[in-house]
């Protein structure tokens, strides 16, 4: 499950908590049911708010996903993703400097540390042909990449 997509739900969830306390204030308690149930969609309708604003903030570095150049999972689609040797790579969540390798016939030519989202990088030499770019975080084990995308270079 998103991580971002947990942390709504909890924040819903606390939105529900802080509504059904406010009813049992004496006071609401002598409101019409409409009025009762009013409030508890004001509850979430909050909660969830805040939970969206927030959600973009707290995914953890470990979950970040190539944004462009886009590209396939499949090495079989790579050739219908051209790009240019020299492309712009980011990703999601934007603020994690991430690790960039790209593989050409399954063997790392080259690697960018510490790169961060929208640096324009060198991915082969042009007319190299299908590669594969992987981003890598520190947090992650050293066999697992936060993600990879096939593209072809022309």
């Amino acid at each position: 499950m998103d991580p971002s997509a947990i942390v709504v739900a909890i924040i819903g969830l606390i939105g529900t908590v802080l509504a059904a306390l406010i009813q049992a204030a004496p006071t609401v308690r002598k409101l019409a049911g409409i009025y009762r149930i009013g409030l508890v969609v004001v509850g979430l309708a909050i909660g969830i708010t805040i939970g969206l604003l927030v959600a973009d903030r707290v995914v953890p570095c470990t979950y970040a996903r190539i944004a462009f150049p886009a590209g396939s999972r499949s090495q079989a689609e790579a050739v219908t993703y051209e790009v240019p040797s020299e492309v712009t790579i980011s990703w999601k969540p934007a603020a994690c400097p991430m690790t960039v390798q790209y593989y050409q016939k399954n063997s790392l030519l080259g690697e960018y540390r510490n790169v961060v989202s929208g640096t324009r990088l060198t991915i082969g030499a042009p007319g190299s042909g299908e590669t594969q770019i992987k981003i890598w975080n520190e947090g992650r084990p050293a066999e697992t990449p936060c993600d990879s995308r096939w593209v072809w270079v022309r």
